[in-house]
């Protein structure tokens, strides 16, 4: 329950963050590692894949992608 309850307000956080700034990349990074560590791999990739939209260029971001695809086996 304790679990559910962190990984909520996180959730929570993260996207107040990107309704002030929809390319914020700590947000949505943030936001996708959350997912990703709850084991959502649809809404971790759809995140990142906003992410990559956004910061197509940063290195963060494709390591973070990167380390995804090896949790979820993609």
């Amino acid at each position: 329950a304790d679990r559910d309850r962190i990984i909520d307000v996180a959730r929570q956080r993260f996207q107040h963050a990107l309704q002030k700034d929809p390319k914020n990349k700590g947000a949505l990074l943030g936001l996708a590692k959350l997912y990703t560590w709850a084991g959502d791999r649809e809404r971790a990739i759809a995140t990142y894949n906003e992410a990559l939209k956004h910061h197509p260029r940063d290195k963060d971001v494709a390591f973070a992608v990167m380390r995804t695809q090896v949790r979820f086996e993609d």
